[in-house]
Protein backbone atom coordinates (compact mmCIF):
# COMPACT_ATOMS: atom_id res chain seq x y z
CA UNK A 1 0.00 0.00 0.00
CA UNK A 2 1.00 3.15 -0.71
CA UNK A 3 1.67 5.74 2.26
CA UNK A 4 -0.93 8.27 0.85
CA UNK A 5 -3.60 5.67 0.60
CA UNK A 6 -2.51 4.49 4.17
CA UNK A 7 -3.33 7.79 5.44
CA UNK A 8 -6.44 8.33 3.64
CA UNK A 9 -7.79 4.86 5.79
CA UNK A 10 -6.40 5.83 8.86
CA UNK A 11 -8.05 9.05 8.73
CA UNK A 12 -11.28 7.82 7.83
CA UNK A 13 -11.07 5.23 10.63
CA UNK A 14 -10.67 7.96 12.89
CA UNK A 15 -13.71 9.58 11.53
CA UNK A 16 -15.61 6.64 11.84
CA UNK A 17 -14.92 6.31 15.47
CA UNK A 18 -16.01 9.82 16.06
CA UNK A 19 -19.12 9.91 14.48
CA UNK A 20 -20.02 6.55 16.25
CA UNK A 21 -18.91 7.77 20.04
CA UNK A 22 -20.95 11.17 18.84
CA UNK A 23 -24.25 9.16 18.05
CA UNK A 24 -23.67 7.83 22.34
CA UNK A 25 -23.84 11.23 23.62
CA UNK A 26 -26.94 12.96 24.81
CA UNK A 27 -28.69 15.96 24.37
CA UNK A 28 -28.47 17.99 28.24
CA UNK A 29 -30.98 20.25 27.15
CA UNK A 30 -31.44 24.00 27.11
CA UNK A 31 -28.34 26.33 28.46
CA UNK A 32 -30.90 28.49 29.31
CA UNK A 33 -33.52 29.21 32.20
CA UNK A 34 -36.86 27.57 31.58
CA UNK A 35 -38.36 31.94 31.83
CA UNK A 36 -35.55 32.71 29.45
CA UNK A 37 -36.51 29.60 27.05
CA UNK A 38 -40.24 30.70 27.46
CA UNK A 39 -39.51 34.29 26.56
CA UNK A 40 -39.46 33.17 22.52
CA UNK A 41 -37.42 36.55 21.53
CA UNK A 42 -37.33 37.28 17.80
CA UNK A 43 -33.57 38.45 18.57
CA UNK A 44 -31.18 37.70 21.69
CA UNK A 45 -27.97 39.58 21.33
CA UNK A 46 -24.99 38.86 23.50
CA UNK A 47 -22.84 41.55 24.60
CA UNK A 48 -25.53 44.94 24.00
CA UNK A 49 -24.05 48.10 24.78
CA UNK A 50 -27.07 50.71 24.01
CA UNK A 51 -27.16 54.85 23.82
CA UNK A 52 -30.17 56.53 25.77
CA UNK A 53 -30.79 59.78 24.13
CA UNK A 54 -32.90 62.08 25.25
CA UNK A 55 -33.78 64.86 22.72
CA UNK A 56 -30.89 63.58 20.65
CA UNK A 57 -29.08 64.42 24.07
CA UNK A 58 -26.26 61.51 25.67
CA UNK A 59 -28.00 60.50 29.00
CA UNK A 60 -26.71 57.26 29.41
CA UNK A 61 -24.84 54.41 28.25
CA UNK A 62 -26.28 50.76 29.48
CA UNK A 63 -24.40 47.54 29.38
CA UNK A 64 -25.61 43.99 29.48
CA UNK A 65 -24.79 40.79 29.04
CA UNK A 66 -27.55 39.66 26.90
CA UNK A 67 -30.54 41.10 26.21
CA UNK A 68 -33.77 39.96 24.16
CA UNK A 69 -36.05 42.09 21.59
CA UNK A 70 -39.12 41.41 20.38
CA UNK A 71 -40.67 43.06 17.29
CA UNK A 72 -43.96 44.32 18.40
CA UNK A 73 -42.38 46.40 20.99
CA UNK A 74 -39.86 48.49 22.46
CA UNK A 75 -38.58 46.84 25.38
CA UNK A 76 -36.01 45.14 25.77
CA UNK A 77 -35.30 42.62 29.05
CA UNK A 78 -31.51 42.66 29.82
CA UNK A 79 -29.77 39.98 31.75
CA UNK A 80 -26.61 39.06 33.41
CA UNK A 81 -25.10 42.00 34.27
CA UNK A 82 -26.35 44.65 33.73
CA UNK A 83 -24.40 48.30 34.10
CA UNK A 84 -26.58 51.78 33.13
CA UNK A 85 -23.73 55.08 33.13
CA UNK A 86 -25.44 58.38 33.65
CA UNK A 87 -24.29 61.63 32.36
CA UNK A 88 -24.44 65.25 32.98
CA UNK A 89 -26.33 66.62 29.81
CA UNK A 90 -24.32 70.19 30.28
CA UNK A 91 -21.08 68.78 30.91
CA UNK A 92 -20.73 65.43 30.13
CA UNK A 93 -19.03 64.28 33.39
CA UNK A 94 -20.84 61.08 34.82
CA UNK A 95 -23.21 61.38 37.01
CA UNK A 96 -24.25 57.72 38.92
CA UNK A 97 -23.81 53.94 37.88
CA UNK A 98 -27.06 51.55 38.29
CA UNK A 99 -26.06 47.81 38.31
CA UNK A 100 -28.01 44.64 38.80
CA UNK A 101 -28.74 41.47 37.50
CA UNK A 102 -31.69 41.90 35.09
CA UNK A 103 -33.42 45.13 33.52
CA UNK A 104 -36.45 46.15 31.36
CA UNK A 105 -35.43 48.98 29.08
CA UNK A 106 -38.25 51.12 27.25
CA UNK A 107 -37.17 52.47 24.20
CA UNK A 108 -39.53 54.59 23.59
CA UNK A 109 -39.20 56.90 26.24
CA UNK A 110 -35.39 55.69 27.32
CA UNK A 111 -36.28 54.68 30.55
CA UNK A 112 -34.67 51.64 32.61
CA UNK A 113 -35.92 49.23 35.73
CA UNK A 114 -33.20 47.54 37.22
CA UNK A 115 -34.19 44.51 39.43
CA UNK A 116 -32.14 41.78 41.41
CA UNK A 117 -29.94 43.30 44.11
CA UNK A 118 -29.87 47.48 42.25
CA UNK A 119 -26.83 49.45 43.54
CA UNK A 120 -26.64 52.59 42.48
CA UNK A 121 -23.83 54.53 43.28
CA UNK A 122 -23.42 58.79 42.77
CA UNK A 123 -20.38 59.15 41.55
CA UNK A 124 -19.35 63.24 42.98
CA UNK A 125 -20.89 62.68 46.13
CA UNK A 126 -20.08 58.92 47.62
CA UNK A 127 -23.49 58.05 48.20
CA UNK A 128 -24.60 54.22 47.44
CA UNK A 129 -28.60 53.49 47.29
CA UNK A 130 -29.48 49.57 47.25
CA UNK A 131 -32.43 48.41 46.29
CA UNK A 132 -34.37 45.49 44.96
CA UNK A 133 -35.79 47.39 42.01
CA UNK A 134 -34.67 50.80 40.70
CA UNK A 135 -36.17 52.58 38.31
CA UNK A 136 -34.53 55.44 36.33
CA UNK A 137 -36.45 57.83 33.88
CA UNK A 138 -34.35 60.63 32.20
CA UNK A 139 -36.96 62.56 30.42
CA UNK A 140 -39.02 62.89 34.03
CA UNK A 141 -35.79 63.93 35.30
CA UNK A 142 -36.42 61.35 37.84
CA UNK A 143 -34.35 57.92 39.54
CA UNK A 144 -36.56 56.05 42.15
CA UNK A 145 -37.81 53.06 43.73
CA UNK A 146 -40.78 51.67 45.76
CA UNK A 147 -39.19 48.70 47.53
CA UNK A 148 -36.96 48.84 50.90
CA UNK A 149 -34.31 51.28 50.12
CA UNK A 150 -30.70 51.78 51.85
CA UNK A 151 -29.16 54.91 51.27
CA UNK A 152 -25.51 55.57 52.52
CA UNK A 153 -23.68 58.58 51.80
CA UNK A 154 -20.24 59.04 54.01
CA UNK A 155 -21.10 57.18 57.40
CA UNK A 156 -24.32 57.98 57.54
CA UNK A 157 -26.77 55.65 56.85
CA UNK A 158 -30.58 55.89 56.13
CA UNK A 159 -32.73 52.79 55.28
CA UNK A 160 -36.63 53.61 54.25
CA UNK A 161 -39.47 51.74 52.12
CA UNK A 162 -38.36 53.73 48.77
CA UNK A 163 -36.36 56.95 48.14
CA UNK A 164 -37.33 59.56 44.86
CA UNK A 165 -34.22 61.55 43.57
CA UNK A 166 -33.44 63.99 40.36
CA UNK A 167 -30.84 63.11 38.02
CA UNK A 168 -28.73 65.28 39.53
CA UNK A 169 -29.15 63.97 42.63
CA UNK A 170 -29.27 67.54 44.43
CA UNK A 171 -33.17 66.50 45.47
CA UNK A 172 -33.04 63.43 47.31
CA UNK A 173 -36.15 61.64 49.89
CA UNK A 174 -35.76 58.33 51.63
CA UNK A 175 -39.71 57.62 52.18
CA UNK A 176 -40.48 56.61 55.80
CA UNK A 177 -36.42 56.87 56.86
CA UNK A 178 -34.90 55.37 59.83
CA UNK A 179 -31.23 55.93 60.54
CA UNK A 180 -29.25 53.33 61.80
CA UNK A 181 -25.45 53.23 63.15
CA UNK A 182 -22.49 51.92 60.56
CA UNK A 183 -21.72 52.92 57.62
CA UNK A 184 -22.16 49.98 54.98
CA UNK A 185 -25.44 48.94 53.30
CA UNK A 186 -24.39 45.65 52.60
Amino acid sequence: MKTTQLTEMVVLGFAGVVLLAACGVEDTGPVVSPELEAMQADQVMFGLEYILQVNGVREAIIKADTSYHFRDSTVVYLRGHVELRSFDDQTGAGRAILTAQRARLDQANSSVTASGGAVLIVVEIDREIRSEEIHYAPQRNRVWSDSATCSREGDKVVEGSGFSANLNFTLVEVTNPRSRPGGDCG
